[in-house]
């Protein structure tokens, strides 16, 4: 095993590792809160218990695919120099996969910014009308995060696999 298949491997454990215990994590999270808000009397009027249970239903939603993404990476860096032959393939189908991910993840995160505004009343309080900006201000930088946490890491990983694959691949041609 060279530098450049180790590094590709501990990319993909890290990688991979980290979606697994951030998907896992939220999930559990996100169950301890919802039995938690459940119990609040009145709940299901307040603004803010609606806000979350949004932010609940789009973490349930997305979170379990985030989960075999990880799982998918896993096992491509543990398997990689058994899978060498079909290493870009897998990785191309792994890496669409996983940018589609944040991009639904990016663009299912709109509803639960816009169920911020309903918590303030512009029309009554026209000083809270600087608020709607900053949720604006605040979805885009969620998407950029989100972009960066999952995409850069593709693009890394997918210069390794190349590097690593080049020879053969041209070899093959």
């Amino acid at each position: 095993m060279n530098k450049n298949q180790k590094e590709i491997r501990i990319i993909c454990l890290a990688v991979g590792g980290f979606y697994v215990f951030f998907s896992l994590y939220t999930l559990f999270l996100n169950s301890y809160i919802a039995s938690f808000f459940s119990n609040l009397p009145g709940s299901e009027r307040n603004p803010t218990v609606m806000m979350m249970q949004n932010f609940q239903t789009l973490y349930d939603n997305y979170m379990p695919y985030l989960a075999i993404i990880g799982i998918a990476i896993l096992l491509f860096g543990l398997l990689y120099l058994k899978i060498k032959a079909f290493a870009i393939p897998l990785f191309v189908v792994l890496s669409a996969g996983t940018i589609a991910w944040a991009l639904y993840y990016s663009f299912g995160a709109n509803d639960s910014f816009r169920a911020f505004e309903g918590l303030f009343n512009y029309n009554d309080v026209p000083q809270m009308a600087f608020m709607k900006d900053w949720i604006n201000v605040a979805y885009l930088i969620s998407i950029f995060t989100t972009l960066g946490f999952f995409v850069a890491p593709q693009i890394i990983l997918g210069v390794k696999v190349w590097k690593d694959r080049k020879p053969e691949v041209l070899a093959e041609a």
